[in-house]
């Protein structure tokens, strides 16, 4: 994929992914596993389930 709007398309549609909550990795990629290690809230600030695994 050439074009990063099919890319998001792609993501959204096959894995399930949110545009609200993509980030840039180099920004916030160490922050994100410290942040999950420590245990994140059961519940989303915006009251979405978190990805899984699972999740089609």
């Amino acid at each position: 994929m050439n074009d990063p709007l099919d890319a998001l398309d792609a993501a959204e549609g096959r894995a399930g992914a949110l545009r609200e909550r993509w980030v840039n990795e180099s920004m916030a990629g160490d922050e994100y596993g410290d942040y999950v290690l420590a245990r994140r809230p059961e519940v989303a600030p915006d009251g979405r389930p978190w990805p899984t695994s699972q999740m089609p």
